[in-house]
Parts: C-alpha cells; sequence; structure tokens
C-alpha cells in the first residue's frame, strides 16, 4: 500500500467486514480471539494508524441506532409508510435498553451523508438503517468507510451485497397490480409514479412496463413527488385525451391515489365505471375515501421490525454472515376503486 492504509483496506486485504475489522481494532465483543489477533498482527505489519472516526469507534457502545428520513417535510408529514416502518423499528426495540434516533430532513444527500459522518465523530449511534434507497447511492461505502454497522430497506435484486437489508420486490408488486387491472378490464395504463432517484420507483416503471407489454396493455407514466398535487396531475391527464384515453391509473402511494380519485370526479370521469385506480401504498385512507381505494399492503411494519432485528444481530455478532432477505410478499386489498370496468 502506497497511501496510509485504512480501515477499508485492511478489511479488503483480511476478506473481513469493516465491523469485523473495527470491532477487533478496538476491543469490542462479536469476533473471535484469533480473528483479534489476525487483524492486529496485519494492521501493525503495514502500518495502520486509526483516524478520529475509528478513534471514536473504540468508545463504548452507544445503545442508540440510528435513521435519517430525507424527503420534503410535507411528505414525511404525511406519508404513512415512514410511520408504519418506524414503528416496526420501535416493536423490535421494545424490551432491549436500545433507543432509536430519528433525524428528519429536506436538504439534499449530502446533508444526509454529512448526518452520518457527524454521527460516527461524535460517536451517536451504534449502527444505522438506510431506506429510501437511490440510484448510484453513496451511503453504504460511506457507512463502510466510516466503520458504521449498517442494514439496507431497499428494492431487489440487491446492490450493495456486502450490506444486509431486507428487500422487497417490486417486480412481483407490479405483476400483482397489472395483472388484477387486466382481469378487470383496462386497457391503457397510467402510471404515477414517485420520484425517479428512488431506485425503487424506476424499478417499478421497469416492471408495470414490462407486465404490461405481458398482458397487451399499453402504458405511459408520469413521475412527480409524492404528494396531492401528483394525483390531480394524473387525473388531469386523463381527462386531457380525448382518444386513447386511460382507464387505469397506477398510484406511487395513497395520498396520490386519493388525490386522482377525487380530480377524475370533478372531470365528471366515474371510479371505477370509467376509470379504475390502484395504490401502491395501502392506509386508512385508502379505506374512507369515497370509492375506498385498492391498494398494495406492503407490510412496512414487518419492514421496520426486521431491518432493526438485523442491526441488532450486527451489532451482536459482526462476523455474522450478511444475510439479505426478501420481504414478505405484498398483498392486494381489493376495494370499489378497481371493480371491474362498467360495473356500478
Amino acid at each position: 500500500m502506497n497511501a496510509a492504509p485504512t480501515i477499508s483496506d485492511l478489511a479488503r486485504a483480511l476478506n473481513l467486514s469493516i465491523s469485523s475489522v473495527s470491532y477487533a481494532l478496538n476491543g469490542h465483543k462479536g469476533v473471535s480471539e484469533a480473528t483479534r489477533r489476525r487483524v492486529i498482527e496485519y494492521a501493525t505489519r503495514v502500518g495502520y494508524r486509526a483516524n478520529s472516526s475509528a478513534r471514536a469507534l473504540s468508545r463504548a457502545r452507544t445503545g442508540s441506532i440510528g435513521i435519517v428520513v430525507r424527503d420534503d417535510y410535507a411528505v414525511i408529514g404525511t406519508e404513512p409508510y415512514y410511520l408504519r416502518f418506524l414503528a416496526g423499528i420501535a416493536a423490535a426495540l421494545e424490551g432491549t435498553e436500545v433507543e432509536l434516533i430519528v433525524k428528519l430532513t429536506e436538504s439534499g444527500l449530502d446533508d444526509e451523508l454529512a448526518i452520518y459522518r457527524r454521527w460516527a465523530a461524535e460517536r451517536r449511534v451504534d449502527g444505522i438503517i438506510l431506506i429510501d434507497e437511490n440510484i448510484d447511492d453513496p451511503r453504504a461505502g460511506l457507512a463502510q468507510s466510516l466503520g458504521l454497522p449498517a442494514v439496507l430497506h431497499g428494492t431487489t435484486p440487491p446492490t450493495h451485497p456486502e450490506l444486509p437489508g431486507i428487500l422487497t420486490d417490486d417486480a412481483f408488486d407490479s405483476a400483482t397490480i397489472v395483472e388484477h387491472l387486466a382481469l378487470r378490464g383496462a386497457r391503457r395504463i397510467l402510471h404515477a409514479a414517485g420520484p425517479m432517484r428512488h431506485r425503487h420507483e424506476v424499478r417499478r416503471c421497469e416492471a408495470v412496463a414490462a407486465e404490461c407489454a405481458a398482458h397487451g396493455l399499453s402504458y405511459d407514466s408520469i413521475c412527480g413527488s409524492y404528494e396531492l398535487s401528483h394525483g390531480e396531475r394524473a387525473a388531469d391527464l386523463v381527462a386531457a385525451r380525448s382518444t386513447e384515453r386511460p382507464d387505469a391509473i397506477v398510484a406511487a402511494n395513497d395520498l396520490i391515489a386519493v388525490a386522482a380519485c377525487r380530480r377524475l370526479v370533478q372531470h365528471d370521469i366515474r371510479v371505477p365505471e370509467d376509470c379504475l385506480v390502484v395504490a401502491w401504498d395501502n392506509s386508512v385512507l385508502c379505506e374512507i375515501t369515497e370509492p375506498p381505494i385498492s391498494a398494495l399492503d406492503r407490510h412496512p411494519e414487518r419492514c421496520g421490525t426486521k431491518a432493526a432485528q438485523m442491526l441488532l444481530e450486527l451489532l451482536r455478532n459482526a462476523e455474522a454472515p450478511v444475510r439479505i432477505e426478501i420481504a414478505d410478499p405484498s398483498a392486494l386489498v381489493v376495494r370499489r376503486s378497481s371493480a371491474p370496468l362498467g360495473v356500478h
């Protein structure tokens, strides 16, 4: 090594995780004595010196794990998935002495990365849970470089095989939705997708388009925020078509679906007689809207619980094999918004 070796260099050379190397160097439990000796001997041989972040890791455990929720505050405040996921984490921590630190921010990715650096430098948390996986996401690499144990809640296929994760099968969800709409008589699908910075949204667009092609359905999409205005925009687009009008809307979340239904009615387009609507996320809003909206229940509480359990296991044993699990299959809750076309 020409440059001063880093903890990442040690981990790579020894074929260990960064967490294992950090625990070995700092005398933490979670690695065998043989591994500890091997790491220390190699670190001494190559002249490794801990940087400030690594020195911070040598302190006692904080008893906290952290999660950053980054989106517009208006979205965070109205998006049920976040709250349900956090509730699942809280359930996993019940009865333990581990506390959850939640940081909300509507600043950009750089601000989120700065939060992780600060947490590591100040030794605020023992590990983190990453959500809303981005395209070319740098967060996993940063967590490893900081020696900060992390678990990812993302989408299939895995892009960070070195990181434990609970992944949703968006291809399965797409097939479930499109097959349902095809059986209900839909022929032209409009997909009101969320922000394309999210890997799961890109994955969904690809999968829904492929499923529509397989069923002989036309497919169009618009992307936007997870807010009511995006659903209104989708409905306006439907109303503006005099020919080849979409007869089904797939909404990225419950708020978009609710807004789309409301705006369709304002355009004298009946739901479900003229246009079917399905939401990607189920919530109480889907139950109380008129008509009630069909929606996927993706079990966010279970995902939050599983992510927290994985992180706790990683903190107990840094040498444990990396575990990547697929979330429980989503269930489509069928309501009146997707009754067969033409049925009153």
